[in-house]
């Protein structure tokens, strides 16, 4: 198996936000131990404290169901992730493949080797409720993957609706019969299948990483031979 230089796991932009708030903080007690070996730090540990606070304080204030503070909440996580993002690199430049000051920094390390892929796991935990005081909202969350890097798609359709899977692709039919095809994959490029001949359908495209989803395309029609 090829030997990898051994970095900073990113892993921890993945954690719930109340999770990355006690993780910046091991993170920043790390820094701050090591400040002698991080001369050039893209943001200081006073500024990643302040960052790290904000979340906290936006996290706490969200849980209120306020579409404010969920916003404000939303955007303090994109600095938050932005910012520790930035230092882990910072650190793996600096580190140059050395475990202990990676671990010393507050980060776990990654494998030295390249590991084979690890299939998606079923969903843990999956929990669908109104968020309180707030018409019209629902919220959706599961666990995240222990062991695979697993992207998540979330689908929310009327009672009366079937879903069922095919492959990747998940087909959701309504009461009355229309069909609609919802397929994530990592390839620029898909096949659906079992689709109606002749019938004409609007096709759209987003894309989605870590760090956000992406604008939905305009409508593409086509109609299957």
């Amino acid at each position: 198996m090829k030997m990898l230089k051994i970095k900073p796991s990113l892993d921890f932009l993945q954690l719930k936000t109340s999770d990355k708030v006690a993780k910046g903080k091991v993170i920043i007690n790390g820094i701050t131990a090591q400040l002698g070996k991080l001369p050039n730090l893209p943001h200081t540990a006073a500024q990643l404290t302040t960052i790290n606070s904000d979340l906290d304080a936006k996290n706490q204030a969200a849980a209120s169901g306020d579409r404010v503070a969920i916003a404000q909440k939303i955007a303090s996580e994109k600095t938050w992730n932005t910012n520790f993002r930035d230092t882990a690199n910072y650190v793996s430049y600096v580190a140059n493949g050395d475990k202990i000051l990676i671990e010393a920094c507050g980060f776990d390390p990654t494998s030295g080797e390249a590991a084979a892929p690890v299939p998606a796991e079923p969903v843990n935990n999956f929990v669908a409720s109104p968020v309180l005081r707030q018409p019209g909202i629902v919220e959706l969350s599961c666990d995240g993957q222990s062991k695979a890097h697993s992207n998540f798609l979330f689908a929310l359709a009327p009672s009366n609706a079937t879903v069922t899977q095919d492959g990747n692709t998940l087909i959701l039919t309504t009461a009355s019969g229309e069909t609609f095809y919802i397929v994530p994959d990592t390839h620029h490029h898909v096949l659906i299948e079992g689709l109606a001949s002749s019938v004409v359908m609007n096709a759209y495209a987003v894309a989605f990483n870590t760090v956000g989803t992406g604008p939905v395309s305009d409508a593409v029609q086509v109609k299957p031979q």
